[in-house]
């Protein structure tokens, strides 16, 4: 299921901002998680934005570990600058804080990947 316009913003925010916390709900399935955090979204939209989330997040961690790669390792502000141009085209429905959070968890992967 495809939305064809966007669902309420803070559904797709909220749950991603879930899939990035540490702690107790590190590496959780995205779908308990959207039962918790958005069990107010009918069952299919729960399941729709469970599997774009994760595919939200691998996507943007994949991009960043390219553009790592690219950099042996030395990151600097316009890669980061880069990072969040490219997380802004991609998923314009982000949030700038879930922006932020993505892109310093994807660096702390392809750091200690």
């Amino acid at each position: 299921m495809r939305f064809t316009r966007n669902p309420p913003r803070d559904s797709r925010n909220i749950l991603f901002a879930a899939s990035l916390e540490f702690g107790k709900n590190w590496m959780r399935p995205i779908s308990d998680l959207a039962a918790e955090r958005i069990g107010n979204e009918p069952s299919e939209v729960q399941e729709t934005l469970s599997a774009e989330i994760e595919s939200t997040r691998a996507g943007i961690n994949e991009w960043i570990q390219q553009r790592w790669d690219s950099v042996n390792g030395k990151w600097r502000t316009p890669d980061t600058a880069a990072a969040s141009s490219w997380v802004v085209a991609s998923y314009p429905w982000m949030d700038k804080r879930n922006i932020k959070r993505a892109i310093s968890q994807g660096c702390y992967y392809a750091h200690h990947g």
